[in-house]
């Protein structure tokens, strides 16, 4: 993976590293959203924000992945779309598993 100091302003979609104010952890997540001097970041496989941050705690964003003997070069905007994609479907996934199990549990109980 190659981080570098952004030449522009952070955009929603671009993958960015910092450390986690409290703990210094360090936190590689998608920006989901911009406002002034601070960016709001979500990480694609968690399900809920992480809260926002000061644009200067981002040490910088990510240009290239590497996979193998595969590039990417990640994309904003197809980013961002794909993001807001999946954490609907997780709500969604989430909903469904919650039924079902509620379904399960009902007829065990007739069954009983």
């Amino acid at each position: 993976m190659t981080v570098v100091q952004p030449e522009e302003d952070f955009v929603a979609g671009d993958i960015v590293l910092f450390a986690e104010p409290g703990t210094g952890r360090y936190v590689m997540h998608r920006v989901w959203e911009v406002k002034g001097d601070r960016i709001l970041t979500w990480g694609d496989n968690c399900s809920g924000p992480d809260g926002w941050i000061p644009k200067d705690a981002a040490w910088g964003k990510t240009v290239l992945i590497e996979r193998g003997k595969k590039e990417i070069h990640p994309d904003p905007k197809k980013g961002i779309r794909w993001a807001k994609f999946w954490h609907q479907a997780g709500k969604v996934y989430r909903l469904v598993k919650r039924y079902k199990n509620g379904v399960v549990c009902r007829i065990k109980k007739l069954k009983a």
